[in-house]
């Protein structure tokens, strides 16, 4: 029986001509023959293609691959979709809604753009002096496996600082520290979120191309630190903004923050079906079949998709 894989993607972009040339991602040209490489081993989905798949009414002759894009960047509109567009593939593209409606940099963009912008020790020296003002008592206790299992492609120190910033410390001192940090060295985040991110129009005009638009979470926290009520607003408050700003009938997917079994509750997924979304991928690596759940869906990064 053929599979489905899923792969993701996060900034795609001409790197060294932009602002923000030790941003890491896939460089456009580097996209573009990724892409004729899969679909020439693979079948192409949609996201009706793998819901029929999932659910066992539709058998490929090949095995079937989907195109997954997180975090509605810029990058997806200027560089992506000319591409699919071309070669008539369709894709998920994930938006987190707070971002467009209040005009917000999530935070893990905002620790994206620092690192890029900074030398790493020089960011490490101000975070550290900024957490002792915001949380002088509190110790730094990193979880080394997730740290190893999450941070795989990054230097140890480097792997701890984003283990800090992505779950290791409390939610409020995290935002308060990027907050802080942030401000000093780009200013406000309006302007800043505007360049970042796809707005509504620019969303509704992909799912006008044939592209699947659905939800990365309202505030992107991972939803194992938040409160059973919390992850159910924050998915309702994503879902009713997308239903709000976007068709009233399409399928919605979902996409979960950071994507790791550690960022998950066990509810979690249940929790995502009650708010009406029609699938959710993960980051855990994987290949997906018809008795796979279609809430906890495996995917590749695109650094991995040679291994498969």
């Amino acid at each position: 029986m053929n599979q489905l894989i899923l792969v993701t993607y996060h900034y795609v972009r001409d790197f060294p001509q932009t602002d923000f040339p030790r941003i890491k991602g896939i460089l456009t040209d580097n996209f573009n023959k990724q892409v004729e490489l899969l679909q020439s081993k693979f079948e192409m989905a949609s996201h009706d293609s793998i819901i029929s798949f999932l659910s066992g009414k539709y058998f490929p002759e090949k095995n079937l691959c989907y195109l997954t894009f997180d975090d509605g960047l810029i990058d997806h509109y200027e560089n992506v979709l000319p591409i699919l567009m071309e070669k008539k593939i369709s894709a998920a593209f994930y938006t987190i809604t707070s971002c467009i409606n209040s005009r917000l940099v999530a935070s893990v963009h905002k620790n994206h753009f620092l690192m890029a912008e900074l030398k790493f020790n020089d960011l490490y020296t101000r975070f550290s002096q900024v957490l002792k003002e915001v949380a002088p008592n509190l110790e730094l206790q990193p979880d080394m496996d997730i740290v190893k299992q999450v941070y795989k492609w990054d230097e140890p120190e480097i792997g701890m600082y984003k283990y800090h910033m992505n779950y290791g410390l409390p939610i409020d001192v995290r935002e308060q520290i990027l907050g802080i940090l942030f401000n000093e060295v780009f200013g406000r985040e309006e302007s800043f979120s505007d360049n970042l991110y796809m707005g509504w129009d620019k969303l509704k005009e992909l799912t006008n191309h044939g592209m699947s638009v659905g939800g990365h979470s309202h505030k992107h926290i991972a939803f194992s630190d938040l409160e059973p009520t919390e992850q159910r607003l924050d998915l309702s408050t994503c879902y009713e903004s997308l239903r709000t700003n976007l068709s009233k009938s399409d399928p919605l997917p979902f996409c979960y923050p950071y994507g790791k079994a550690p960022s998950l509750s066990n509810s979690t997924p249940k929790y995502v079906q009650e708010a009406g979304f029609s699938t959710a991928v993960t980051t855990i690596p994987g290949w997906n079949s018809p008795k796979s759940n279609p809430f906890m869906l495996n995917r590749v990064d695109t650094n991995d998709i040679q291994n498969f």
